[in-house]
């Protein structure tokens, strides 16, 4: 079973709003867009928005990179092979029984309730400064990195989850950055 290994974030993909977007040009470079959600909320005067930019109809201020949700861009380095999927099901973004879960500390546990796993999620980032699952993970033991033989290129398989979709890419390492605060959010 392919086992999951969490990336460590200050942030989390939105699960309300990823608006989740690839984009590969034929250079290898690849890029995967979204709303991130940060737990330490900055509450901004609107006065004081400088610099606006516009992404899926929504406002970003690039200036700002304080607020709860933000414009998270990763880029990807030496990217050799990319793909976007549709949702797996209505309940699934991922077929989640062909995946070994058991090292994400953000999963809900046997017997916990939904109000108790949020507040233990919410008190773990808070103490550490990580979200305790982000959405982004390396995937160990990929079918699909053996199969296209990226391991002779040290390349490691990554899986971006949104809300009704996601992102596989196979890199060597990516970087990110904040574009911006989503204006009035």
């Amino acid at each position: 079973m392919k086992k999951i290994i969490p990336v460590s974030f200050p942030w989390m993909v939105s699960p309300s709003t990823p608006m989740l977007r690839l984009i590969v040009d034929e250079n290898g470079d690849c890029l995967v867009r979204f709303v991130g959600f940060f737990l330490n909320e900055s509450k901004q005067n609107a006065d004081s928005i400088n610099v606006v930019d516009a992404y899926d109809g929504l406002t970003i201020d690039p200036e700002d990179k304080c607020g709860s949700y933000q414009l998270i861009s990763l880029s990807f380095l030496d990217a050799g092979w990319s793909r976007r999927s549709p949702q797996h099901s209505d309940r699934q973004v991922v077929d989640e029984s062909l995946f070994d879960w058991s090292q994400i500390e953000g999963q809900i546990k046997a017997g916990e309730d939904a109000v108790s796993w949020q507040a233990r999620f919410r008190s773990k980032w808070n103490e550490t400064g990580v979200c305790p699952d982000s959405s982004v993970y390396i995937v160990e033991d990929s079918e699909w990195a053996k199969e296209v033989g990226s391991g002779r290129y040290e390349m490691k398989h990554y899986l971006i989850l949104g809300e009704s979709s996601y992102v596989e890419v196979l890199a060597k390492d990516f970087r990110w950055v904040s574009e911006g605060s989503l204006v009035g959010w």
